[in-house]
């Protein structure tokens, strides 16, 4: 006989062995199971990227300002952009309101409260002044500079603006874009009154109409010295010397101030006695000729009043159109 035992002999023991082999595999494996599952819970690589650039941000230096100044008309301004602190804040506001003292102010500026407050002042002030000459514009200010952008009202003020320019902006300030356009040919006409006298600026249409405004005025303002700058030029629109000429009339009820003609389109500014005044003014407004419209803002002592007709509802008086 054989001294081998057969395999069904073998079969007890031989499976108890699998078994501990078995047991020791998995208990062999448990350490490479828990290091596969605090792996699987690492964060991937982009992620671990997205969370360091997050914990960093602290240490990123952010704009500490870049504000928009925008003049949508004479007498509303909207603030858009970001300051470093509030203080920063109170700051340009009170620039904006010694600018603008009666402006409608729209306020859009975002505070980052930042650690730097290192608002350029001169470039604020500068960009505020550029702004007063413009009919409608913007101006950007940051820490590389100011731009600025926009028209004037007329080509005498464009010429100011032009002027304002040359002079160049403060120290520490530079000028990154400029584009300031060229008002369209206009037949602009003016007349200030203070300090002791009338001065009229601008242009007529012709030697009579020049003498006539020269005549009117000096009858209106005797006891005012008149100043007569003015030249002749063409291109005033139908019944300019009537509008003038009451123009001068509502200018006489005005302590100090000027009315100013652009086309079709009036102007007055300035201050009045009492409240008397500005109710003849307002009756005066409805008395120009067809197709002009009077955009009149006027204080008395009282109170500040400002009304506008429209272009629109003149336009609907006259089957002129006006041209601006």
């Amino acid at each position: 006989m054989s001294g081998v035992k057969p395999a069904k002999g073998r079969g007890p023991f031989f499976a108890l062995g699998l078994t501990a082999i078995g047991i020791a595999a998995v208990f062999a494996s448990l350490p490479a199971l828990k290091a596969n599952d605090l792996k699987a819970q690492q964060p991937s690589p982009s992620r671990d990227l997205s969370t360091a650039s997050v914990a960093g941000l602290g240490a990123v230096k952010l704009p500490s300002y870049s504000i928009r100044l925008i003049k949508q008309a004479p007498d509303r301004l909207k603030l858009k952009g970001l300051l470093a602190t509030s203080d920063d804040h109170k700051t340009l506001i009170g620039l904006v309101k010694a600018s603008f003292p009666s402006a409608d102010i729209i306020d859009r500026i975002r505070i980052a409260e930042a650690p730097d407050a290192d608002i350029k002042l001169g470039g604020v002030s500068y960009a505020l002044r550029a702004l007063g000459l413009l009919h409608a514009g913007s101006a950007v200010i940051d820490k590389d500079g100011v731009s600025l952008t926009g028209a004037t009202e007329s080509s005498a003020v464009y010429a100011e603006m032009r002027r304002f320019l040359d002079a160049g902006p403060p120290t520490g300030v530079a000028l990154k874009q400029i584009e300031i356009a060229a008002p369209q040919q206009t037949f602009f006409w003016r007349a200030d009154v203070g300090n002791g006298q009338v001065r009229l600026t601008g242009a007529v249409p012709d030697s009579n109409g020049k003498k006539q405004i020269e005549t009117v005025t000096q009858k209106l303002f005797s006891d005012l010295t008149v100043v007569d700058q003015t030249t002749i030029a063409e291109g005033a629109p139908p019944s300019w010397l009537d509008a003038a000429v009451h123009s001068l009339e509502v200018l006489r009820l005005l302590e100090a101030g000027f009315v100013q003609m652009a086309d079709h389109a009036i102007r007055l500014d300035g201050r009045v006695s009492d409240e008397a005044a500005l109710r003849k003014i307002d009756a005066m407004a409805d008395k120009y000729p067809r197709g002009f419209s009077l955009e009149s803002k006027v204080s008395a002592q009282e109170r500040t009043g400002l009304f506008v007709i429209p272009k629109a509802a003149a336009a609907e008086r006259s089957p002129l159109e006006p041209a601006r």
